[in-house]
């Protein structure tokens, strides 16, 4: 997943190093594994600060046009190999830095995955551009033409920001103006200060410096591709993504679950609760087409505004499993005797939904239901999210009815592929067992 962010500007007195830090914080849901930022000073010196862990707002007051900052969410390289965030290979957080043929400094920052690719893929792009005998502009659509999926990208070389989003689009990418700045994020959300804020469009390269900024190349072959799980779970519900805000999205996606609502007559007999945060907006409106009691009877415990807490993004399976146990707090008297229907955005693993039904049926449910406002997860993920075996899938390889006995729940309901006409139809669905483009994995290292 990942997230990256840039400000490119001519005014010397705008401090961009403080607000790249102060903007990627506003990206901290997309990863908590580290952070970094680099850019070139104006002594023509190149830096790389980077730490693991969550943003830390810093000052620095170095003085630079152009600044690329990332967030870190492990989805290649040797934190995913084995399944820890190794203390010693700090060279795997973001942005990257080397000297390309000419002599040129290069700092790349990158979000996605390109399948094909088994050691870190970061690198393996840098590595591209450093050893190409073209010029900048060249290599970067030559790359472009040679690797459909998946990156977006924020280059620095020679005092100039080049950008790139892959021609599927699958992973998110927004432009906006500042004053006299142009800044660059992964979603919206970061850009809550611009004017003329626009989605950078797939196969597009785009060139920003001290002229202005211009698309250098669009690819022929461009679609809406972008990930599913972007608009389901990763982005932010304050984001926009083609003018739509994430919010409204995610509420079309709770009244399309209540329009196929089939087991649940009473309207007096249940409530209905929202799993904080990423499945309240489903579930309220859920709730308010079905004309059911909405009651926030499960709370996160000392909630992160910007996400940080979120359990899908550690590495591992132990501790996501710690985590939790401890994330939510229950309000007994509201679930004692009561018929509850719990709405989450999706069960990937079943490691939170677990603990919370269990949890509930500690309090006194007297029935649990199971609202899932998206298609079951049924295979791996190859560009860009962490799903890399299908085993660890509850929902691999059984249906829901077997799910539901598992979960030891009263009912459990899903939407299919087909209920997803919110989200653009070429969106990259994989992991609801929708394949992939073949042209994506044929891509191969020479």
């Amino acid at each position: 997943m990942c997230g990256i962010f840039a400000i490119y500007s001519n005014n010397s007195s705008y401090k961009i190093i403080n607000n790249v830090i102060q903007q990627l914080s506003l990206l901290q849901h997309r990863g908590n594994d580290g952070y970094g930022i680099g850019y070139i000073n104006l002594n023509n010196n190149p830096t790389l600060i980077k730490n693991y862990g969550l943003v830390n707002n810093n000052d620095n007051n170095e003085t630079t046009n152009c600044c690329i900052g990332h967030i870190k969410y492990s989805t290649s390289g040797h934190s995913i190999q084995t399944s820890t965030l190794d203390k010693n290979i700090l060279d795997e957080l973001q942005p990257l830095s080397k000297k390309n043929i000419n002599g040129d400094t290069i700092i790349i920052v990158h979000n996605g995955n390109i399948p094909s690719i088994k050691k870190f893929d970061t690198q393996f792009l840098l590595d591209m551009i450093i050893n190409s005998k073209l010029n900048i502009e060249d290599t970067l659509i030559n790359i472009m033409n040679k690797i459909p999926a998946a990156y977006c990208l924020l280059i620095i070389i020679n005092g100039t920001l080049y950008v790139m989003r892959d021609r599927y689009g699958i992973r998110p990418l927004s432009i906006g103006e500042y004053e006299d700045s142009i800044h660059i994020s992964s979603e919206t959300i970061a850009l809550n200060n611009c004017k003329n804020i626009k989605e950078i469009e797939s196969g597009t390269i785009m060139r920003i410096d001290k002229t202005g900024t211009k698309i250098i190349y669009k690819h022929p072959d461009s679609m809406v591709g972008i990930c599913a799980f972007e608009l389901i779970y990763f982005m932010n519900p304050n984001s926009y993504i083609n003018n739509i805000s994430i919010e409204s999205i995610r509420s079309e996606l709770g009244i399309t679950l209540a329009k196929k609502e089939q087991i649940i007559k009473s309207h007096s007999d249940y409530i209905v609760i929202g799993i904080p945060n990423s499945g309240l907006i489903s579930a309220k409106a859920y709730a308010n087409y079905l004309a059911l009691e909405y009651n926030q009877s499960i709370k996160k415990v000392n909630r992160c505004n910007n996400g940080e807490d979120r359990t899908f993004t550690l590495i591992n399976n132990s501790e996501r499993e710690k985590a939790c146990k401890k994330k939510f707090m229950y309000n007994i008297d509201n679930i004692n005797g009561k018929k509850i229907i719990i709405i989450d955005d999706t069960i990937v693993r079943g490691n939170i939904i677990k603990t919370i039904i269990d949890n509930c049926k500690s309090c006194g449910a007297e029935e649990i239901h199971i609202r899932i406002p998206a298609p079951p997860i049924i295979d791996k993920c190859q560009l860009g999210i962490a799903i890399h075996n299908k085993s660890e899938l509850i929902m691999n390889n059984k249906s829901i009815d077997e799910v539901k006995n598992i979960l030891d729940v009263n009912s459990l309901s899903y939407l299919s592929v087909d209920d997803l006409t919110m989200i653009p139809k070429d969106s990259y669905k994989e992991f609801f067992g929708c394949g992939i483009p073949a042209e994506i994995t044929n891509f191969q290292e020479e």
